[in-house]
């Protein structure tokens, strides 16, 4: 193996294609005035009032990304791959022209998506609706229209793979060399940016581009998070999402893509490139989903983060809390940030009630969230607390606080049973 580079890595280059909308300024106008970018839910084949809002990607945002795919590779790009084409373009861009002066064998790639690896129930309908004749199925038209034509591929389920955000990138952006594939929702997102600062430390990549997207919107997926009690009646419209309040009652669930450029912070200097953040330090752990989502090993493992950089709790300026809206989640988190940071001033945001759970994007939406925070030395509250869980963590609400931060954390769970925690730095500290 490689020696180790333990210098910095900064992230040089972001793009993001939100419910917000396009990039990380439309992203900071949302957050800091409070506007939640939910909308009333809508899929063509889905009819249901039990889900009355989600966090969608604005059609018009979704025309502009299916643009940039190449004609004969569309039928095997969902919507929020399309998405993530448009977001990396805009990393890229963000990073500065001279990054494809990096040769393509130098460039790593680490993507992360959403577990979509069942087969489209509704592409397999449209192939019975086809073959279907009076009291029989022509199993000669089906096999024709869900196989030959491909309009459903059932069995393969080529449009969902785990690596097709991967290739498709990979043919668009030429990225040649190290890489790696993630699936299962926020927990696929910290593998993938933990192998990226690998990749660069040991000088397997000059470059490394971090692409985490994903959506919700699937009939299995959201069937399955109601019966479990997951989602928000939403009762009080696009402003039910209520992280860490009393009346919390669950969350809503959205789509979305973000890309990030990740650099040795020698490099980007050669480079010119700005450097946005540094990536401090990243935990990882499994939970027994038998016990609460977070548990004592989850406040162990960030001590050991904080205590591998040489961070105390008290240097910590903000916070980015994971803040889903179930009252299970909230709880047992509000009981970490208890633990770790009660004695503390550390200040609590989340960017939930404004996105909604994002699937594998998600921390890296909330990464970008505290890079902004740095920049504008302000913190947004979190948009619809009201009557907070705990007197003892100071969660920011009402308006936006002018703070000055060099350190905050990120908190993440998923709903398969993940916790995880990225330090984050201020460039230039």
């Amino acid at each position: 193996m490689r020696t180790e580079n333990q210098e910095n890595i900064v992230v040089t280059g972001i793009g993001m294609v939100l419910p917000t909308g396009r990039g990380l300024n439309a992203l900071w106008s949302a957050w800091s005035t409070g506007q939640p970018a939910f909308f009333p839910y809508r899929h063509e084949r889905i009819r249901t009032q039990k889900i009355p809002f989600f966090g969608h990607i604005p059609e018009a945002l979704l025309a502009e990304a299916r643009q940039i795919i190449p004609h004969k590779l569309r039928r095997f790009s969902p919507d929020y791959t399309a998405c993530t084409a448009l977001a990396v373009r805009d990393a890229l861009e963000n990073a500065g022209s001279n990054w494809s002066d990096v040769a393509e064998e130098r460039r790593g790639l680490y993507t992360c998506q959403s577990d979509s690896t069942s087969a489209d129930i509704f592409s397999f309908v449209r192939a019975l609706e086809v073959a279907y004749q009076t009291n029989r199925i022509d199993f000669k038209k089906f096999t024709q229209e869900s196989l030959h034509r491909r309009g459903s591929d059932p069995f393969l389920a080529i449009k969902n793979l785990s690596n097709n955000v991967l290739a498709l990138l990979s043919l668009i952006y030429r990225f040649r060399g190290d890489c790696g594939a993630y699936v299962q929702d926020e927990s696929a997102t910290l593998p993938a940016l933990q192998r990226a600062c690998f990749s660069l430390r040991h000088d397997y990549s000059d470059i490394a581009l971090v692409v985490g997207a994903g959506t919700y919107n699937e009939a299995m997926v959201l069937t399955e998070h109601y019966k479990l009690g997951h989602l928000s009646p939403c009762h009080a419209g696009p402003h039910s999402l209520r992280s860490f309040d009393c009346e919390r009652d669950g969350t809503v669930l959205a789509e979305g893509a973000v890309a990030f450029v990740l650099e040795r912070e020698s490099s980007a200097k050669r480079r010119g490139a700005k450097p946005q953040i540094i990536i401090g330090g990243i935990v990882n752990t499994p939970l027994d989903q038998r016990a609460s989502m977070y548990s004592p090993q989850t406040g162990e493992a960030v001590r050991s983060l904080l205590a591998k950089t040489g961070v105390q709790p008290d240097d910590c300026g903000v916070i980015c809390a994971d803040g889903k809206g179930t009252a299970q989640h909230d709880a047992a988190e509000t009981a970490l940030l208890e633990s770790l940071f009660a004695e503390t001033s550390v200040s609590v945001t989340s960017l939930r009630p404004i996105l909604g759970v994002l699937n594998a994007a998600g921390p890296l939406a909330d990464i970008a969230g505290v890079s902004a925070m740095f920049h504008k030395e302000a913190i947004p509250p979190i948009a619809t607390l009201r009557h907070p869980t705990s007197a003892r963590i100071d969660f920011v609400q009402g308006a936006v606080r002018q703070k000055s931060c060099t350190v905050g954390i990120t908190l993440h769970t998923s709903f398969n049973g993940f916790f995880g925690a990225l330090l984050l730095v201020r460039p230039g500290v």
